[in-house]
């Protein structure tokens, strides 16, 4: 196999397509550093399954699709194909040439082509398992590829040996198969477990069964009535119906005389509509005469109003035009007038702001000095005032600690009295526990003895309810067994009925003919098998006897069977045997088969021995009249000596000696359900079902009787269980509740001692803090006496701040006035010469609008002129019209 061409479009640096042509021999591809040698092994390996992008040198797969350079914009996708000369049949495909190709999009999306049909990458490595070049061989060979083969694992070399060998795709097949095995084992205990839950299900579904039953023949009563009570109305409506053709004749007679004077009617009718049509014709030709000229006169009208309207503007025009030009001229003398006065005032302005801003650089200057000393001040002030919080929050520390020293004192106090109400609380609690405890010892003892009672009768309770429980488990056992074998014989039934009803054993074609829903199909009378009855014991030998004539089928007349091989020739449904009842002639028995059907161990002639409907005698006679039946081989051996080897005999287990000496037998399987013994065993089936039902039914009963006996014994012992639980509960209430109180007692009284103690403690702690109070005291009044004499030193520098400031705002507010002033005149002067402007460009524009207006003027003198001869023109024709 030889890899022909390499072709590469948007993979990596090939941003344009690229082809690469392989020969035979070595091709060598030799270029520097970053010139794309590697993209073409790594292309290679892309396309023959490579998933781990960083044996691709790439961190994620978009890295594959071309990424764009300063002249050119990205690619949306990276495509790649790889085509093998396959000539000499390596690879499993009926081409001289295959093509593999991959395509990765930027979403994520790949795509995976064979001979450009797509496919799946599983398609592609099974396509290479065998060739040597799978995902784990050998394929390319890199940079240090093979130190890491030699310094592999030997687990990690086998699988190269095993895909070079082409065992690795079989390892795969294995792999697959018993995964397979693996999931079908799940599915077989899924399909127990199934069986199982449907098993549990087959009790209620009988019920429901039966209840199926009970509502089908209901229906079949409800359809019954519903069918009489149908009769009855069909009965009033045919008399209905009756009376209503009689009353339709009268009407009928009626409608004849009344049609005849409509008729006359009709024709006056249209004779006087052709007289109307004539006269609406010349009616409708005047009044369009009318209307085209009252059209043209309304025309006329509206022209000349036009025209009137059209010489009034003109001459308005003109006025407004005699007034613009008045106007324009007026203007143009103010502007001229304006622009000589603005020159003057622009010269004072500029000499106004010189000398203002030589006054701002003499007061800036001043206004500097003032800055520096009012820092100065302000620094000092600012240290000042951070004394002044150290001091203050000290004063503060000390009110707090004294504050909180009150709060303690006076907490001390309300614990002491709260220490006296609980010691007599305690006091009170201590004696009413006492009492409840003497109480709830004299109701334990009575609770006791109850519960002894109670138990001795719940243990005779319980011997009686195992006596009945072993009872009622053996009348369910029996019942299970009997709903297991009706369920049997039910299922058993219903396969044999439908085995029946779906021709099961027939041949196609035997099938198809019974069960065709065509015209002939009534004279199809069933096949053999479906018009005898055969005792058990004869059954294997009549089947045998009759072999494949059991599938013939019996039909009418010749007539049907013709049709019949018609329609299986068309249908292409195979072959059958047909029996037509007109034209079977049974054969009449040889004396030898007389003879022999009378011997001793001869049953007689096989046809005797079955039981059909006398119409089929003949088609039975005409199968098995001359076909004997012996009890066994031996017999049949001396029965077919006698008569030289010339009749057919049949045993009972099936051997057969056919006419010539020759013998047919050996073991049969047990066929089930087989053609002749179906009708037998639903028989006997049905038989099985009602004597295993009637016993269920009995046994039934006696489960509901003990059920109810059960029920009695658990009701009793659930109310003793209940009485004794409740009395149990009391007693454990009733201990919980000695417990809680004798360690209450020991609480109160541990409580009590607790409050003496805390009280002596409470003492001692208050004398304490009265004496940390007096000393907390003198503290503050230290502190507030050297706060005193800092504000006094703050007051002062903040005037001196203060005097600073005014001055400095006194000059800042000159400042900006002059900064103002020098901003208003610089900004009037701009204006001026803005405003100059502007008047310049408004003279020009007055000029040229006046130029505008003569020439309007002009125009609309000849517009005036056009529309008076019109007017003149359209006044005549009026004329005319009226």
């Amino acid at each position: 196999m030889l890899l022909r061409r390499l072709e590469a479009y948007g993979f990596k640096s090939f941003a344009d397509k690229t082809e690469l042509e392989f020969g035979s021999g070595i091709t060598a591809i030799v270029g520097p550093n970053g010139s794309g040698k590697s993209n073409i092994s790594d292309a290679i390996r892309w396309v023959l399954g490579e998933q781990s992008i960083r044996n691709l040198r790439g961190t994620k797969m978009e890295d594959v699709i071309f990424a764009g350079s300063l002249g050119r914009r990205p690619l949306g996708a990276a495509e790649v194909s790889v085509v093998f000369d396959n000539t000499d049949g390596t690879l499993p495909l009926d081409f001289s040439e295959v093509i593999i190709t991959r395509r990765v999009f930027r979403s994520g999306d790949s795509e995976y082509f064979i001979n450009k049909a797509a496919c799946r990458l599983k398609d592609i490595y099974e396509l290479l398992a065998d060739t040597g070049l799978g995902r784990d061989a050998m394929t390319v060979i890199g940079q240090n590829k093979v130190d890491e083969v030699l310094n592999s694992k030997p687990e990690e070399r086998r699988l190269l040996f095993e895909e070079s060998a082409g065992i690795s795709k079989y390892k795969q097949r294995k792999k697959e198969a018993l995964r397979k095995l693996e999931d079908t084992t799940q599915n077989l205990i899924r399909v127990s477990d199934i069986t199982n839950e449907i098993e549990d299900q087959l009790i209620p579904l009988k019920e429901s069964a039966e209840k199926t039953k009970r509502y089908n023949t209901l229906k079949s009563e409800l359809t019954s009535c519903q069918v009489t009570l149908l009769l009855n109305t069909l009965e009033k409506s045919e008399k209905i119906i009756e009376s209503a053709s009689l009353q339709k004749n009268h009407l009928s007679e009626n409608e004849l005389t009344v049609s005849t004077n409509l008729s006359l009617k009709e024709t006056d009718k249209e004779k006087l509509t052709t007289e109307l049509i004539q006269v609406e014709e010349r009616l409708a030709s005047y009044t369009t005469f009318i209307n085209e000229a009252d059209t043209e006169l309304e025309r006329i009208h509206g022209k000349v109003a036009v025209l009137e309207e059209r010489i009034i503007q003109g001459k308005r025009n003109q006025d407004r035009i005699n007034d613009e030009q008045l106007r324009v001229d007026k203007q143009k003398n103010e502007l001229e007038k304006k622009n000589s006065e603005v020159n003057e005032i622009l010269v004072e302005k500029k000499n106004f702001t010189e000398n203002l801003q030589q006054i701002l650089a003499d007061k800036n200057l001043l206004y500097e000095n003032i800055v520096t000393n009012l820092e100065q001040a302000e620094r000092q002030l600012e240290s000042s005032k951070d004394k002044t919080l150290i001091f203050l929050q000290e004063i503060v520390e000390e009110r707090n600690k004294l504050l909180t020293l009150k709060n303690d004192i006076a907490r001390i106090e309300t614990r002491e009295l709260n220490f006296d109400q609980e010691c007599q609380e305690y006091y009170n609690q201590l004696q009413q526990t006492e009492s409840a405890y003497t109480a709830i010892l004299a109701e334990q003892e009575a609770i006791q003895s109850k519960i002894m009672q109670l138990h001795q009768e719940n243990s005779t309770l319980h011997i009686k309810k195992k006596g009945t429980e072993d009872n009622l488990q053996q009348f369910l056992q029996q019942e299970k067994q009997l709903s297991t074998q009706v369920n049997e014989l039910q299922s058993r039934f219903k396969i044999l009925s439908n085995m029946q009803n779906e021709y099961e054993g027939f041949a196609r074609g035997i099938k198809s003919v019974l069960k065709s829903n065509a015209n002939w199909h009534s004279g199809i009378c069933g096949a053999v098998a479906q018009t005898i009855t055969v005792p058990d014991e004869y059954v294997t030998a009549i089947e045998i006897a009759l072999g494949g004539a059991l599938q013939h089928i019996i039909t009418e007349n010749s007539e049907v069977a013709k049709q019949a091989m018609h329609f299986l020739k068309t249908e292409r449904l195979g072959r059958a045997t047909f029996l037509p009842l007109n034209t079977i002639k049974p054969f009449k028995p040889r004396e030898a088969e007389v003879a022999a059907a009378k011997m001793n161990g001869s049953l007689g002639f096989a046809s005797d021995l079955v039981t059909c409907d006398s119409r089929y005698r003949k088609v039975i006679d005409f199968l098995l009249g001359r076909t004997i039946i012996a009890k066994n081989i031996d017999i049949a051996l001396v029965i077919a000596k006698q008569s030289a080897f010339s009749i057919k005999i049949v045993t009972l287990d099936g051997e057969i000696l056919n006419p010539g000496g020759s013998m047919t037998g050996g073991s049969t399987s047990k066929r089930e359900a087989g053609l002749l013994g179906r009708n037998n065993e639903i028989a006997a089936i049905k038989s099985n079902v009602n004597a295993a039902t009637h016993s269920l039914v009995t046994i039934q009963e006696k489960v509901a009787s003990v059920n109810t006996e059960l029920s009695l014994i658990n009701n009793e012992l659930f109310s003793m269980q209940k009485e004794l639980q409740q009395i149990e509960v009391r007693q454990a209430e009733i201990t919980v509740h000695t417990e809680k109180i004798h360690f209450d007692k020991k609480r109160l009284t541990s409580s009590i001692t607790n409050i003496n103690d805390e009280k002596t403690t409470c003492a001692q702690e208050k004398e304490q803090l009265l004496m940390v109070l007096s000393q907390c005291k003198t503290t503050i009044a230290s502190l507030e006496n050297r706060d005193n004499q800092h504000k006094q030193n703050i007051a002062l520098e903040q005037q001196k701040c203060k005097d600073l400031q005014a001055s400095k705002d006194i000059l800042q507010a000159s400042l900006t006035d002059l900064k103002i002033d020098i901003t208003t005149t610089q900004q009037e002067i701009t204006a001026f010469m803005t405003n100059y402007e502007q008047s310049e460009e408004s003279k020009q524009l007055l000029q040229n609008q006046l130029q505008s207006l003569l020439d309007e003027s002009t125009k609309l003198a000849g517009q005036i002129l056009e529309a008076n001869q019109e007017l003149v023109d359209t006044s005549t024709k009026y004329q005319i019209l009226t």
